[in-house]
C-alpha cells in the first residue's frame, strides 16, 4: 500500500532484544537464525534471495511497520514475515506478536511503539516493544471491514488513525457503502465520510482523491474530487488537472492489461495533492493498449507521453507497461516493461519540467526473467519484487539510490544527481 501514512521513526528489530522477555528473545533469535540459512545473491544493484516456501504467484508484498521494510502476505506460517535490506543481504525474520495470528492479508499503521493492524473483520492494537496484542475489536460485528486496497493514515499528534472501510449492511435491499472512519487507541470509531459502494479512493500523503467509476454503465462522466485525510472536501490542483484531462480533452484512463479487472488500479499514480506532476495511464488504440503519460498539474494541465528507448533507437511498445510506482521522496518513478516472453525489465523514469510541461526520461536498469509484485517502501528508499532463480521463486530487492548510481555507471550520459532529484515543490 503506497498511501497516506505518516513517516515513522524506525525501531531496530534486530537490536530490540533488550526490550523483550528472555523467552521471547530466544524465540526471536532462533527465528532470525533459521531464516539466514538461505544466502543472498548480490550484484552491483540487486540482492536476490530464495526464501523457503515463498511463492510469487500467490503471495504479495506490503510496506511494513518501519519506513523501509516489507511484510510478505500471506506468510506460510501464522507470524508476521518481515523482509528488509541489511547492507548487501536480504534479511527475513518471523515477528511473533502474541495474540495475533496472520491468516489473511492485513494492513497496518505505526503509532509510536504501537501498531494498529486490520485483518479481515478484526482490528488489533499491538505493542511492538513487548510483541503482544494489547486489545482487539471484532469490527465484523458492525458489518464493516477494511476496504480492498483501503488506506490508513496516522495522526501521531492526536494518537488517531483514519481508515477506509466497507459497510456491508444486512438485508436484501441494503446498499453497500464506503466509509472513512477515525479510530483511536480505544479502537472505537466515528464515521467522517460516507460514499457509494465500489467507490475508488486514491490514497495520498496529504489526503485522497475519489475517482469516477472505472466502468460507469450510464456513460456519464462524474468528476474527480479531493479530500483531506479527515474527510473534508478540499479542491486541489490534482483534482482540477485530472478533471480537465478526463472530461474535456477526450482522453480516457485505462489500466495496463495486467491490472485489468482490478477496478480502477493503475489509472493514476500520484503521491501528493499538491505535487506538480502525476503519472496516468491513458487508453491507446487497441482494447488493451495503454499510453503511460506524465500529467503536468497546475493551471494549464498538459500530458507528455512516456517512451522506453532501447539501443539502436528502437522503442519498447508502450502497451507493454506492466506496473509502476511513484517515489514519495524523489522526482522519479519505477516501472516494469515486458520486452519479450523471456525478459521483463526494470526502468527508472526521471521527471523534470521542460518548457510548458513535465516530461520523463526513462533509463533501463536491468532485464530479468520475471519482475512481479513491484513494491516501494513507505519512505521511497527501497523496492522489492518477486523473481526467479532457476526454477525457484525468489525475492529481489534494491535501494533506489543504487539504481540511480547504476544508471550513471552504465549510461554516463544520464548524469543523474540523486540528491538533486529529491522531491520539492518547484512551482
Amino acid at each position: 500500500m503506497v498511501g497516506p501514512v505518516v513517516h515513522r521513526a524506525g525501531m531496530q528489530w534486530l537490536s530490540k532484544s533488550v526490550l523483550m522477555a528472555p523467552s521471547v528473545v530466544w524465540a526471536h533469535v532462533l527465528a532470525v537464525c533459521a531464516l539466514w540459512t538461505s544466502p543472498s545473491r548480490a550484484d552491483s544493484v540487486f540482492v536476490v534471495r530464495v526464501l523457503p516456501d515463498f511463492d510469487g504467484e500467490t503471495q504479495n508484498f506490503a510496506p511494513g511497520f518501519e519506513a523501509n521494510d516489507f511484510h510478505v502476505q500471506v506468510p506460510r506460517r501464522k507470524h508476521v514475515q518481515r523482509i528488509a535490506l541489511a547492507g548487501r543481504k536480504l534479511v527475513s525474520e518471523r515477528v511473533r506478536i502474541a495474540g495475533f495470528e496472520v491468516v489473511s492479508n492485513y494492513d497496518c499503521v505505526r503509532l509510536g511503539h504501537r501498531a494498529l493492524i486490520f485483518q479481515l473483520g478484526g482490528l488489533y492494537l499491538a505493542n511492538l516493544e513487548s510483541s503482544q496484542v494489547e486489545s482487539e475489536l471484532g469490527i465484523w460485528q458492525e458489518n464493516i471491514h477494511l476496504a480492498h486496497d483501503g488506506f490508513l493514515f496516522a495522526d501521531v499528534a492526536s494518537g488517531a488513525f483514519y481508515a477506509e472501510v466497507d459497510l456491508i449492511p444486512s438485508g436484501p435491499s441494503a446498499v453497500n457503502l464506503v466509509q472513512l472512519r477515525r479510530f483511536g487507541y480505544d479502537l472505537k470509531s466515528e464515521v467522517l465520510l460516507e460514499l457509494p459502494g465500489r467507490t475508488e479512493l486514491l490514497p495520498l500523503a496529504d489526503g485522497f482523491v475519489v475517482c469516477p467509476p472505472y466502468e460507469d454503465p450510464t456513460g456519464k462522466r462524474t468528476a474527480f474530487r479531493s479530500y483531506t485525510p479527515k474527510g473534508r472536501l478540499q479542491p486541489s490542483e490534482l483534482e482540477r488537472a485530472l478533471n480537465a484531462i478526463y472530461q474535456r480533452s477526450g482522453e480516457r484512463l485505462s489500466c495496463p492489461p495486467i491490472l485489468c479487472g482490478s477496478f480502477g488500479r493503475g489509472l493514476v499514480y500520484a503521491t501528493h495533492l499538491d505535487r506538480p506532476w502525476a503519472l496516468v495511464s491513458l487508453a491507446g488504440k487497441g482494447d488493451f493498449d495503454v499510453r503511460p503519460a506524465v500529467l503536468t498539474v497546475g493551471e494549464n494541465p498538459l500530458l507528455a507521453d512516456i517512451e522506453f528507448p532501447q539501443s539502436g533507437g528502437n522503442k519498447t511498445p508502450i502497451n507493454e507497461l506492466r506496473m509502476a510506482v511513484v517515489s514519495p521522496a524523489h522526482d522519479l518513478f519505477l516501472a516494469t516493461v515486458r520486452e519479450s516472453d523471456e525478459v521483463e525489465s526494470l526502468w527508472v523514469g526521471v521527471v523534470a519540467r521542460e518548457g510548458d510541461r513535465y516530461r520523463a526520461r526513462c533509463f533501463r536498469v536491468r532485464g530479468l526473467e520475471r519482475i512481479d509484485r513491484l513494491t516501494l517502501s513507505r519512505d521511497g528508499s527501497t523496492i522489492v519484487f518477486a523473481t526467479f532463480v532457476g526454477d525457484k521463486w525468489a525475492v529481489g530487492a534494491a535501494r533506489v539510490a543504487d539504481l540511480v548510481a547504476e544508471i550513471n555507471r552504465t549510461q554516463p550520459e544520464a548524469k543523474l544527481d540523486f540528491e538533486a532529484l529529491r522531491y520539492r515543490d518547484r512551482r
